[in-house]
């Protein structure tokens, strides 16, 4: 292929991968990167690209499926690129205002979000896919949980694997986290990668986490929410602002 035609086919596809993420996260990699840009692109590309092609380890399965909370922004656009195609929307379900639980199918290469289309090749519900998922969440690495340094009494759990938010589902992550802080919490996920919470008691603590979730979200590049949310002993619910 010549090189321009490979350009335009680059650039073509770099357009057609932006535009799944509403918050230009691959732009924020490379202005916080600048000398990792041109990896950064070409990483994203290429998992775009697999995710799309829906490769054989990128099949659904009962053993490599999660649940992520991600912006509600993520799953508008992907319901507009696919709007032709009902069946290949991701399922999802509400978590909080502005954010949602997808599905996450993981390879060692990429991941992508579970669909219609995926449910009806399994033969599985909705809530058969939540199960699963959830079941799968509760057998990930537990991580730990650490007072941060000069916080003001802020409590975080931070992963490099992508999935902090799935353990969200794994109640015994609730009940880590009470038993960290000594009593119960409010949590944030302003990012995929941070989960940070506070004592539900200490005013002062909560208004610091909401000030950190928002300076967090606004600056990382996979953004999530900066609502807060808090445990009812059966799922997570959003605090009222």
């Amino acid at each position: 292929m010549p090189k321009c035609d490979r350009t335009v086919e680059f650039r073509s596809l770099v357009r057609t991968a932006s535009s799944l993420y509403t918050q230009t996260n691959v732009q924020k990699e490379c202005e916080q990167h600048a000398d990792q840009c041109s990896d950064t692109i070409q990483k994203f590309v290429s998992a775009a690209i697999s995710a799309a092609t829906e490769t054989p380890d990128l099949t659904l399965s009962e053993s490599n499926v999660y649940p992520v909370i991600r912006s509600i922004g993520l799953l508008q656009n992907l319901r507009e690129l696919n709007h032709q195609e009902p069946e290949k929307v991701p399922i999802s379900r509400p978590f909080t205002s502005d954010s949602t639980v997808l599905y996450a199918i993981d390879s060692s290469k990429a991941m992508r979000f579970a669909t219609g289309k995926d449910l009806a090749r399994q033969g599985l519900s909705e809530e058969r896919l939540q199960a699963i998922a959830v079941a799968n969440a509760s057998r990930l690495k537990p991580v730990k949980i650490s007072l941060l340094p000069n916080s003001n009494g802020l409590f975080a759990a931070i992963t490099q694997d992508g999935y902090a938010t799935s353990r969200l589902f794994d109640p015994r992550l609730a009940q880590s986290l009470e038993q960290t802080a000594g009593g119960p919490v409010v949590v944030a996920v302003p990012t995929r990668d941070w989960i940070i919470a506070a004592r539900a008691d200490d005013a002062a603590a909560i208004t610091k986490l909401k000030d950190v979730a928002a300076r967090v979200f606004r600056r990382e590049a996979y953004g999530v929410t900066p609502k807060l949310v808090k445990w009812d002993g059966m799922a997570w619910i959003e605090v009222p602002p």
